[in-house]
């Protein structure tokens, strides 16, 4: 199942909104105790739908979407549609959403886990999750936040992050250059 949305308009606005960066809401669709109801005032054309659940960074975040209709029929988001469509994107969310009559659970279904990887809880710095889903963010959902601190993990594991000797030795160098002459 893949994710997409239009970085220029829809993430920005959101994030600038909200407070809430796209990458961080795409859990919600993961959560078994997400509530997702129909949006009764969407287009008919193209219906919409609310989910309740909880983001990446553990916030409850209520997430708007429609199903893309594209050859493949498990794709969530808006990019690359016609401007009618966008307009009923860019409509306002509701103030309040009745979630009385929702179904509860997954909003899609779980996926075995991928060969070698492992689910893990870890404790975070807000600071270094903002900043990774910001970067996941800008590829458009391309790469993932989580995929992103793998890959940082991995580069420092294999040594090729700089080593802080290393770079204290360059910052002493580039200093005293200018002294020197």
């Amino acid at each position: 199942m893949s994710f997409e949305w239009d970085e220029e308009s829809k993430a920005g606005a959101n994030f600038r909104k909200h407070g809430v960066r796209m990458p961080e809401a795409i859990p919600v669709f993961d959560d078994p105790r997400a509530m997702t109801i129909t949006d009764e005032e969407s287009d008919p054309n193209e219906q919409r739908f609310v989910a309740l659940g909880m983001g990446a960074t553990g916030r409850l975040l209520v997430v708007v979407y429609t199903l893309a209709r594209h050859e493949h029929s498990d794709c969530f988001g808006a990019a690359r549609r016609g401007p009618r469509v966008r307009g009923v994107r860019v409509r306002t969310m509701k103030d309040r959403y009745d979630f009385s009559k929702g179904q509860r659970g997954r909003v899609r279904p779980p996926e075995p886990e991928p060969e070698g990887k492992t689910r893990i809880t870890i404790r975070l710095d807000r600071d270094i999750v903002d900043r990774f889903l910001q970067i996941a963010e800008e590829s458009g959902g391309v790469t993932g936040y989580q995929t992103l601190i793998n890959m940082a993990l991995r580069e420092y594991l294999d040594g090729k992050a700089p080593k802080l000797e290393d770079t204290l030795r360059r910052i002493i160098r580039e200093e005293l250059k200018p002294s020197a002459a």
